[in-house]
């Protein structure tokens, strides 16, 4: 295995540890509340499990989000108005509200110098 793969194997093993991170993060919430609230009914269980449940949704899709937006595309977008090939300038960072919840994204923003507009996520 050349070095490269195994810098990406590590990558990817720390990615996905961070994910089962996120995963037994909820689950603990859950159970805790369920603890401190032994007389709950049916309803506020389901109640607690679907707030974790949407905390967890929000955190993997910012988690995987990020992870897609490590690699820029090369060359860049096309501007959407004259087809110029978009200059990277950097990563920036944005909430998104989605059907998960809201979400901060850092990502990376495009611009191009012949229409002077910009671009954030590229697509």
């Amino acid at each position: 295995m050349t070095e490269h793969e195994e810098l990406v194997k590590a990558r990817e093993a720390e990615r996905q540890a961070a994910l089962e991170d996120i995963a037994k993060e909820c689950i603990a919430e859950v159970r805790a509340w369920s603890v401190a609230h032994p007389q709950a009914k049916w309803d506020e269980l389901e109640e607690a499990v679907l707030q974790a449940r949407q905390r967890f949704g929000e955190r993997l899709l910012q988690a995987v989000v990020e992870e897609r937006a490590e690699v820029r595309p090369v060359p860049g977008p096309p501007c959407a108005q004259c087809g110029t090939e978009m200059h990277y300038k950097g990563p920036k960072s944005r909430y998104v509200v989605s059907s998960l919840g809201e979400t901060q994204l850092e990502r990376g923003y495009y611009y191009c110098p012949q229409c002077k507009v910009g671009v954030f996520p590229p697509r």
